[in-house]
């Protein structure tokens, strides 16, 4: 408050009066604010209290009002000059004072308090009285105290730690970072020109600026990686969170930005994109290799199966020369089983094996395996015991070809490695929960059995006993890891039991859904064909071209045969023909060439012609451009005849 001067008038008493009126009311609202006053009389050295000052020091004012030297033993020695000297400079100067003091309460607590003083000025000049307030700010003190202790332990951290810590205006500069930024840029920050984006790689410097915006704007934490410049001007790459700082008012203060080096994981990234990329050209040039391996071994076994076929079924042959054509197909099919099993092996590598259910009839399907199986034992002199539980159903639904070549996987296995006994074959199983048959297959053998190592890595790809069972027995050591894919890929597992010298056990277990449809047979001759039909055979083998159409005419069919894509088209144009049976790889135009061709050509509401490709191109993306092409059909060299019959039937009946 202003100092009371005297007035010269004789409103002076009124004067007086309403102004103290005026104190008594601000007393009592800043009494309310938890503001104590004070009043010490010059003249007297008599104090002066408000209730809420009592409080403050921890007296009641019932007591009365304590004395001057009372109340100055409330506080620690050195907090009595301190406030000796500024009651002297409100005394000297007549301007007031502010001092804080360590207040010692009667009840033993300590209080940090905040105290004003002011000159009270008589009529005539002279000092009448001091006056002033006290505010208690125990609990600031200790806030700003903590404040002191967090900011010192938090620099402390910040200054320690790898990462590089700044804080970042809205307007872009920089009010602290890190000594980390030394490690990463090479700059100190005595060095540095407080604008962090002068560090950013040009590029990315609008990226960086709009994630500190966005920081403060939204108050959400955001990432972003970018390039940085180093010192001696390389660029690496760093990591940087952002996140916003609250001021006491809620507002957006500034950006507290983490920057981590990322130039080792981004180099180990890149590393892991070329390893990437070199594996997929690796594993593309492998599936090309294998497609040609297939295409050049398939387009030769096609005549040499088919002419053997051909030659076996031939009366005129005499039984000589038909045991020297029967071992020459034999091991033609020894060939291109093997040429299977490594493809199939590279299929099943990539998942690319996807499984046909249709209905078919498993005592059937046990009497094909059978007949298959019965030459290989007879030749040794092996019994050969098939076993059918009566109960099983007449119809299941399942892959029957993959059912036939696991069943040949094992039953082949079991005849190649006994030298005398028995194969074992048992077809059974039990209904199911779900509607369903789980068909069991056992297949036992007397042969020469497997040691605890060797069983243990039995279905492993290219696993053998040793060296020398290769040498004696043959194999490429892919069939049982096939059908171990194969089996699971129904559901199953495949699992086997050996001792060494006393044979072998393989078992496995699949459910089926119960077809309602009845399986349709393999056929040995087309059934339904309506007159004579023209087939053009495409092909640029003179040899396939040979033996296609002897077995065409065979059936009954007219074959007609040209040489390539464009040849075809020619035909076409002036021939009437019901199907096209075309090879794919051929010069002057190809299969699939020429078969787009056809498709163009066809005039809308005209009849479509069937095209089946007939190919040794047999992996599923080679197929799957066949009938991307416009092929309607897919039959693989070499050509087997079930399916041949099966194809012309479903397309010329």
């Amino acid at each position: 408050m202003d100092p009371i001067k005297a007035s010269p008038d004789g409103d002076e008493q009124r004067e007086e009066v309403t102004r103290d009126c005026l104190c008594d009311e601000r007393l009592a609202v800043l009494d309310m604010a938890g503001v104590g006053h004070w009043r010490i009389d010059w003249a007297t050295r008599a104090i002066k209290w408000t209730d809420t000052t009592f409080r403050l020091h921890g007296l009641d004012p019932a007591d009365g009002e304590p004395s001057l030297e009372t109340f100055r033993t409330m506080f620690p020695e050195e907090d009595r000059a301190r406030m000796a000297a500024a009651i002297q400079q409100v005394v000297a100067t007549g301007q007031e004072q502010h001092y804080r003091l360590r207040l010692n309460r009667h009840d033993g607590v300590q209080r940090h308090v905040m105290v004003q003083a002011r000159p009270e000025l008589a009529p005539d000049g002279a000092l009448k009285a001091i006056f002033g307030a006290v505010t208690d700010i125990t609990d600031l003190e200790q806030q700003v105290i903590q404040a002191r202790k967090d900011e010192a332990r938090y620099k402390l951290l910040a200054d320690n730690v790898a990462d590089v810590i700044t804080r970042v205006r809205p307007d872009g500069t920089s009010k602290y970072i890190s000594p980390a930024i030394y490690n990463l840029l090479g700059w100190t920050l005595e060095e540095m020109s407080g604008d962090p984006l002068d560090y950013v790689y040009p590029p990315d410097r609008r990226k960086v600026s709009k994630a500190i915006q966005d920081a403060l704007r939204t108050g959400e934490q955001n990432r972003l990686e970018h390039r940085a410049v180093h010192r001696d001007g390389t660029v690496i790459w760093v990591e940087c969170t952002f996140r916003a700082t609250v001021n006491a008012q809620h507002g957006r203060e500034d950006a507290i930005v983490v920057i981590r080096d990322i130039s080792d994981r981004k180099a180990m990234e890149a590393e892991l994109r070329e390893a990437k990329e070199r594996a997929e050209s690796a594993a593309a040039a492998k599936s090309e290799f294998l497609a040609n391996m297939s295409h050049e071994l398939r387009t030769p076994l096609t005549s040499v199966l088919g002419f053997s076929n051909l030659l076996t079924s031939s009366k005129a042959l005499p039984e000589t020369e038909r045991g020297y054509v029967h071992r020459i197909a034999t091991a033609s099919k020894a060939l291109l089983a093997v040429i299977n099993d490594v493809l199939d092996y590279s299929k099943l590598e990539k998942g690319a094996i996807d499984l046909d259910p249709r209905p078919f009839n498993p005592v059937q399907l046990t009497d094909d395996v059978r007949e298959i199986i019965e030459t290989q034992c007879a030749a040794k002199g092996l019994a050969l015991q098939v076993a059918v539980d009566p109960a099983l159903p007449a119809s299941l639904l399942g892959d029957e070809g993959r059912l036939r070549q696991v069943l040949l996987n094992l039953l082949g296995n079991a005849a190649k490695f006994t030298a005398q006994g028995a194969v074992c074959l048992h077809v059974g199983g039990h209904p199911g929960d779900h509607d369903d048959w789980r068909l069991k297959i056992t297949v036992t053998d007397t042969g020469i059995g497997m040691t605890p190592d060797t069983l243990a890595n039995v279905f492993e790809r290219f696993a053998q006993a040793d060296p020398s069972t290769t040498r004696l027995y043959g194999g490429t050591g892919l069939g049982l890891a096939i059908s171990r894919c194969l089996v699971e890929a129904m559901g199953g597992r495949l699992s086997a039991v050996s001792q060494l010298g006393e044979g072998s056990t393989f078992s496995f277990e699949v459910g089926l859904p119960l077809s309602v449809g009845a399986a349709a047979p393999l056929r040995d001759e087309i059934g339904g064909l309506k007159g004579q039909p023209r087939i053009l055979v495409v092909d640029d083998t003179q040899a396939n071209r040979e033996l296609f159409s002897t077995i065409l005419t065979k059936l009954g069919v007219q074959a007609t045969t040209v040489d390539n894509g464009a040849e075809a088209l020619n035909a076409l144009r002036f021939g009437a023909y019901d199907l096209v049976l075309m090879d794919v790889q051929m010069p002057v135009m190809d299969g699939l060439t020429a078969t787009r061709e056809i498709r163009r050509l066809e005039a809308p509401g005209d009849r479509r012609i069937p095209v089946i490709a007939l190919t040794a191109n047999v992996q599923p993306e080679q197929i799957a451009h066949c009938r991307a092409a416009g092929m309607d059909d897919h039959l693989a060299k070499p050509l087997q005849m079930p399916l041949l019959l099966a194809v012309l039937s479903k397309w010329l009946g």
